[in-house]
C-alpha cells in the first residue's frame, strides 16, 4: 500500500507542480556551453549560513539572474544561458532546498529565499522568475530596490487569494511526506507555506520601484491568469508595468513560449537601461 500511495502522491504532485520537471544539463553540456557551476555562502536572517549553487555564464552588461519555480533547479533556464538573451552576464540559481544548494530541508520564507537571490546581485540586476520564482524575485525587489534593475515575472503566483494547497498537498504534508524525494517534499512544503507568504508579500509590493514585465498564459491552470490583474494593481510604486498576454499558453512558458519570454527579458533590459539613464540625468 505504501508503494501505491507514494505513486499516487508523486503523480498528483508532479501534475500540479508549479514548474514541473526542468530539463537537465550534463557536465559536458555545461562545459561546451561555457557555463560553470559556482556556489556562494548566504547568511539567513536567523544567522544560519547556507551554500547556494548556481550556473554562471560570463558576459558584459546588465546582469541577469534567473530563479526557477517548484520543484525545479538551475537547469530550468539552461537554454537561456547556453544561448544568452544578450551579452550580459547570466546566473541561474538552485534555490535553497533544491539542486545543489543547501539546506536539505525546505526554506519556505520568501524573505530568506530573496536573500539567496540577492547574493548574486553584485550590481543592479534584471531578475527573471518563473512560477514560485515570481514572488521570490518580487520580494527581493521590495527588500533591496537599489540592487534590482527590473523584474520579469513569468507565470508568477503572487495573488494570495489564489494560493490554496490541494488535497494531495495536505496528504503529503503528513507522515506520507516521508515517502517523497527531497525535491518533491520541499516543493510540497513550499506550496503549503505559500498562502501565508503571499499575504506577507502583498503588503510589500508597493515598495518595488523598478520596471516590471509580466508574461502569463490565459490557459494556465496551475497559476491562474487572474494573478495578472492582482500584479498590475499591486506594483503601484513601479516605474513601469508592462504585461504580455499569451492567449493559448499554459504554465510551462519558459519552455513552450521561449521566444516570447526572451523578448520580455530583452524588454526588461531596455527598460532598466532607460531607468538608469533617467536617474543619471536627474542627478540621483
Amino acid at each position: 500500500m505504501g508503494v501505491k500511495l507514494r505513486a499516487v502522491l508523486i503523480a498528483c504532485l508532479g501534475a500540479a507542480s508549479f514548474s514541473g520537471c526542468a530539463p537537465s544539463a550534463s557536465p559536458e553540456q555545461l562545459r561546451d556551453a561555457g557555463i560553470s557551476r559556482v556556489s556562494r555562502e548566504v547568511e539567513l536572517a536567523s544567522g544560519d549560513v547556507i551554500r547556494v549553487s548556481a550556473l554562471v555564464r560570463e558576459g558584459v552588461g546588465t546582469p541577469l539572474v534567473y530563479v526557477h519555480g517548484t520543484p525545479s533547479d538551475a537547469a530550468a533556464f539552461f537554454a537561456y544561458l547556453e544561448h544568452p538573451v544578450s551579452q550580459s552576464p547570466a546566473v541561474s540559481i538552485d534555490r535553497p532546498g533544491f539542486g545543489d544548494s543547501e539546506p536539505n530541508r525546505v526554506v519556505t520564507s520568501y524573505e530568506e529565499q530573496a536573500r539567496a537571490v540577492l547574493a548574486w546581485c553584485d550590481e543592479p540586476a534584471v531578475l527573471v522568475g518563473h512560477s514560485l520564482g515570481g514572488p521570490i524575485i518580487a520580494r527581493a525587489a521590495a527588500d533591496a530596490p537599489d540592487r534590482v534593475a527590473a523584474l520579469v515575472i513569468l507565470a508568477g503566483s503572487l495573488d494570495p487569494d489564489l494560493e490554496a494547497p490541494r488535497w494531495f498537498n495536505h496528504l503529503a504534508d503528513g507522515p506520507l511526506g516521508g515517502l517523497l524525494s527531497r525535491s518533491m517534499r520541499n516543493s510540497n512544503d513550499e506550496i503549503m507555506g505559500a498562502p501565508e507568504e503571499a499575504k506577507l508579500l502583498a503588503g510589500l509590493l508597493g515598495r518595488v520601484t523598478c520596471p516590471v514585465v509580466i508574461v502569463h498564459g490565459v490557459r494556465d491552470t496551475l497559476v491562474p491568469f487572474a494573478n495578472v490583474a492582482f500584479m498590475e494593481r499591486a506594483f503601484s510604486g513601479a516605474q513601469h508595468v508592462e504585461t504580455v498576454v499569451l492567449p493559448r499558453a499554459r504554465h510551462m512558458i519558459v519552455w513552450t513560449h521561449e521566444e516570447e519570454c526572451r523578448a520580455a527579458i530583452e524588454r526588461a533590459i531596455e527598460l532598466a537601461s532607460e531607468a538608469s539613464g533617467a536617474r543619471v540625468t536627474d542627478g540621483t
